[in-house]
């Protein structure tokens, strides 16, 4: 089966209309502000969401009855499935990813291949899914996304990092970093190094740091049934991302902290994790897991999940970054 990484999804109708799927999802229901309605009056205000994954869609059902794909409930989806919903089914589709001739960044192994990254990203290891493979590099050792114009690459093993002319620093399993022009990474016995940033054009070979803007001017987070949509404003351009279970929550209480605390705020663990697993025996390991998906949801629907979601220095505590004027809306 061809990779998810790249390809576009689409839920296509039976008159041949088709609804590109994204990482916010497409939600459906009979409630007229969802993406595509439904008019039976079975289906549930609603329904079901419809969303992009790392390895390609997903379908949540969201009201009273399952949906079935390809006749069965939470069946995985794939090129073809036919979701079926009161009074309508809709088939996924998948387009291959259109050739990307104008990197963002440029990165260049310290044995001397140099490799472009789009806006597809790059996994780098031994494994067989990875697009990169270089000599003393472990499987699946780290991904690197290029979310509006940043430059971030993802732990997958145990990393360092070293900042323009500075030391290694390491990089845990799971976690994120924005990078520069410069920058260093180690991936066991390889090196990558960040030589070009920002995007380039065809026939030149100087990168810029042009980025666009990177802090907010406004966030909403919708709840769902299950889960939320999570908006955020960057000056008249907005980005959407559906956010699971808890990770939407986690979310919530980073956006409408209780009193004391202010959103953009450093929340504490101890006030977190009541919120989150109310009655449960969560620690801040469960924190710091949570965190990581939910900053990798982020990165899927374009955002620096990085930026957006800080961590204190140390662990502790936890903050959505945005400032004291900056609207924000808990629906």
């Amino acid at each position: 089966m061809p990779s998810a990484r790249g390809a576009t999804w689409w839920l296509e109708l039976p008159d041949g209309s088709r609804r590109r799927i994204g990482a916010a999802g497409v939600l459906v229901g009979r409630n007229p502000d969802c993406d595509l309605v439904l008019t039976d009056d079975r289906a549930s205000r609603r329904h079901a969401i419809v969303h992009a994954t790392p390895e390609g869609p997903a379908v949540v059902s969201l009201g009273r009855t399952p949906v079935e794909v390809d006749g069965a409930a939470d069946a995985p989806l794939a090129d073809g499935a036919r979701i079926t919903m009161p009074g309508l089914t809709v088939t996924v589709v998948r387009s291959a990813p259109a050739e990307d001739d104008d990197p963002a960044w440029v990165l260049q192994h310290r044995g001397g291949g140099t490799f472009g990254v789009g806006d597809r990203g790059l996994s780098v290891g031994q494994g067989d899914e990875d697009d990169l493979r270089l000599p003393g590099c472990p499987a699946g050792a780290a991904v690197f996304h290029v979310v509006r114009g940043t430059l971030l690459v993802e732990a997958g093993t145990e990393l360092t990092v070293s900042a323009r002319r500075g030391d290694p620093a390491p990089l845990a399993v799971g976690s994120m970093r924005a990078l520069r022009r410069g920058d260093v990474v180690g991936l066991g016995q390889a090196e990558i190094e960040v030589i070009l940033g920002g995007r380039t054009r065809v026939g030149t070979t100087v990168g810029g740091d042009d980025v666009r803007p990177t802090e907010p001017t406004g966030v909403r987070l919708q709840f769902l049934p299950r889960g939320g949509r999570l908006y955020v404003d960057f000056a008249g351009e907005t980005s959407a991302a559906y956010l699971a279970g808890r990770r939407c929550d986690l979310a919530a209480c980073l956006l409408q902290p209780p009193a004391p605390y202010r959103p953009g705020e450093p929340i504490p663990d101890d006030v977190l994790i009541p919120r989150v697993w109310p009655g449960g025996s969560a620690t801040r390991s469960n924190v710091g897991v949570l965190l990581h998906r939910l900053r990798r949801d982020l990165v899927q629907a374009g955002l620096d999940g990085c930026a957006l979601i800080v961590r204190a220095e140390g662990g502790g505590a936890t903050r959505f970054a945005i400032g004291d004027a900056v609207p924000v809306a808990v629906e």
